[in-house]
């Protein structure tokens, strides 16, 4: 097995999403692989095309084995390709569903109504000096109610770009901080800072590692799992 099959293995091995490897196969990678062998006197395929085929034929070996790899139900969206997952990974996601289930309704850093509304307030002021004429929707006081409110140990927000999370996050940290509430942001993905919890608390100068309170923020969904200081 080449150096580049090998890593697509491990990487597979890891738990990480496994997509259909023909779709997804860079033959220029190949061709540049066999071409470094070549120059290097290394035995090679003959042809970058032999090389593609044999990544291939792992990657395949490795998906029809059921300890690795897991066909999961529905095709994906866009391509109409399978889906696999790893048992690793679908037994994690399991342990995170049961816990957020477990998590339902047990009083986890509730914000006082007063303590609420005059973060709405200082925010609402703050953003109306830069924006004249801003108003919040309704949406986003629901979601900033529900957040600080709720008691839940996970709760979800779902929206597409653009639809006012992050200033509405902005709110949800102001709430929390001066219930007396530590907030951390942390990005699932490699979003870096462009998780959505971790731009609110940029916005109101509040500081920001890696914790307990989760934003991923690819598909637009935060967690809020705030802890008391």
């Amino acid at each position: 097995m080449g150096d580049h099959q090998a890593t697509l293995l491990r990487s597979l091995e890891r738990g990480g999403r496994v997509v259909p490897v023909q779709r997804r196969l860079d033959t220029r990678l190949a061709k540049q692989r066999h071409a470094r062998l070549h120059s290097q006197g290394s035995p090679a395929p003959a042809k970058a095309e032999d090389a593609a085929a044999e990544a291939i034929r792992h990657a395949d070996q490795f998906l029809a084995e059921p300890k690795r790899a897991t066909l999961l139900h529905g095709l994906k969206p866009r391509t109409g390709e399978p889906r696999y997952s790893t048992p690793e990974l679908l037994a994690v996601e399991a342990r995170l569903i049961d816990a957020a289930v477990a998590g339902v309704g047990i009083g986890r850093a509730v914000v006082a109504p007063q303590t609420l509304q005059a973060a709405i307030a200082r925010r609402t002021a703050a953003i109306l000096d830069a924006r004249p004429g801003f108003a919040w929707r309704a949406e986003q006081l629901a979601m900033i109610g529900h957040l600080t409110t709720s008691g839940n140990a996970v709760d979800a927000v779902i929206g597409v770009a653009g639809a006012g999370k992050t200033t509405a996050l902005a709110v949800v940290n102001d709430a929390f901080t001066a219930a007396g509430y530590r907030v951390v942001g942390a990005a699932l993905a490699d979003q870096g800072p462009s998780s959505s919890l971790q731009r609110a608390q940029e916005s109101a100068t509040a500081s920001t590692s890696p914790g307990c309170c989760g934003s991923s923020m690819t598909a637009a969904t935060a967690g809020s799992l705030p802890t008391p200081c």
